[in-house]
């Protein structure tokens, strides 16, 4: 069994990569303007960011659990 794997194969690389957009993306005020948009939008809007934040977070923390390959560059 090989013992190495992309760095694109990592499961916590990509948990890690969408905590970071739930996280950064709404701070730098990349969203929709709520002025715009119903409040059923503006909820869902705010739901989507902390679905993508936690499923990031859980993603990353079950990626280094179950890792058992080294990553390399390509």
């Amino acid at each position: 069994m090989e013992k190495t794997k992309p760095f694109w194969a990592s499961w916590t690389l990509w948990g890690a990569v969408a905590t970071f957009l739930g996280v950064i993306l709404p701070g730098l005020g990349l969203n929709a303007d709520p002025a715009n948009i119903t409040s059923f939008f503006q909820s869902f809007q705010q739901m989507l960011d902390s679905i993508l934040t936690f499923g990031g977070l859980a993603l990353t923390v079950y990626g280094r659990a179950t890792a058992n390959k080294e990553l390399t560059k390509w």
